[in-house]
């Protein structure tokens, strides 16, 4: 794959982050889902369901700061000029 300069190859870079991590979001989701739907359906976490609630919270937790990082790159993108600002405020409009 051939680059035009370095923030091209960040953004692929980036961009290839963020499709992981769609992906990663619903893997985690599909078998977590079912778990938590399973260790509060009787309204409480009991001592045998602990270590998998705090793993699913964890997991929850590493999603959030990718998703907070990925918004401070695409801010950070916009604000230097990376991205085309009339381009993206014209398809911002669009919904």
């Amino acid at each position: 794959m051939k680059f035009r300069s370095f923030g091209d190859m960040l953004f692929r870079y980036i961009s290839r982050m963020g499709s992981d991590l769609v992906s990663s979001v619903h893997r985690t989701f599909q078998r977590d889902l079912v778990r938590i739907f399973e260790i509060t359906a009787d309204g409480k976490v009991s001592g045998d369901e602990i270590d998998d609630f705090i793993t699913i919270q964890q997991e929850l937790e590493r999603i959030s700061v990718t998703v907070e990082t990925l918004q401070f790159w695409s801010e950070k993108m916009l604000l230097s000029g990376a991205i085309d600002r009339d381009a993206y405020e014209a398809r911002r409009k669009q919904g």
